[in-house]
């Protein structure tokens, strides 16, 4: 008898947990709170739906940042390199031991669902971080981004897949 109300709750609490670690949160989750983002110096763009027709509308949410505060770049950066743990593919380009960009894959939220951050440290020490889900899979995204957005400099670059 107690087996048979052990096992479904057994059952229940591995599926909540499976649940919760696919959905979790990721550092640079709070950068994209109405809060910071009506910080003087940061400009916010998002857009929901198929976005990007030259990617075959393939991404259906795209979130922009553009920061220009030193203190508010710091802490990006930061939450930039705790998240890159969790990534499933990544490039990143560093100059003078500063991140200059990094763009990684995220493992989906959902089945053919990718996740994607870039982060620029921009010339004129603006810094932009991007996330976008979509169907594109991360081959595709980093192709398009190196060859539309890397910058083209004496950069030590690290790919990793």
């Amino acid at each position: 008898m107690r087996l048979r109300i052990l096992l479904p709750l057994i059952c229940l609490t591995a599926i909540c947990h499976l649940a919760a670690s696919a959905q979790k949160k990721l550092n640079t989750d709070e950068f994209f709170t109405m809060k910071f983002q009506d910080k003087e110096g940061v400009t916010a763009v998002e857009i929901q739906g198929n976005v990007f027709a030259e990617w075959g509308n393939m991404i259906t949410l795209f979130k922009s940042l553009k920061v220009s505060n030193p203190k508010d770049i710091e802490r990006i950066e930061k939450a930039v390199k705790q998240d890159v743990a969790n990534a499933t593919a990544r490039t990143s380009s560093m100059s003078n031991g500063r991140l200059l960009y990094i763009w990684y894959a995220l493992p989906p939220v959902q089945k053919d669902i990718n996740r994607y951050i870039i982060y620029v440290h921009r010339p004129d020490n603006a810094a932009t971080l991007i996330y976008m889900e979509g169907k594109l899979i991360p081959q595709q995204f980093k192709k398009y981004i190196l060859e539309k957005y890397a910058p083209v400099q004496d950069l030590t670059s690290e790919i990793i897949y």
